[in-house]
């Protein structure tokens, strides 16, 4: 099954670099995340090497603001 998130965050999606991939079945989301920031994102456990533009740096540790990958944190726990 693939991964569902809502109409609204998929909108707000507009800037992802590889089409959404995290949402297709078998597919791991690239990030992976440390802890939810409530309502606001998510910090990462590590930087990783890829180039997106919903991380950034927020001192030694990075922060991914991506509503997709929020959201699938929150429902999936991935």
């Amino acid at each position: 099954m693939n991964r569902e998130v809502s109409p609204v965050v998929l909108e707000k999606t507009d800037r992802c670099p590889r089409g959404m991939k995290c949402l297709k079945k078998g597919e791991k989301p690239v990030c992976e995340v440390e802890r939810l920031i409530d309502g606001a994102g998510a910090f990462l456990k590590s930087d990783g090497v890829d180039i997106c533009p919903y991380k950034m740096s927020f001192g030694s540790a990075y922060v991914c603001n991506c509503p997709i990958r929020y959201e699938l944190h929150k429902k999936y726990g991935v």
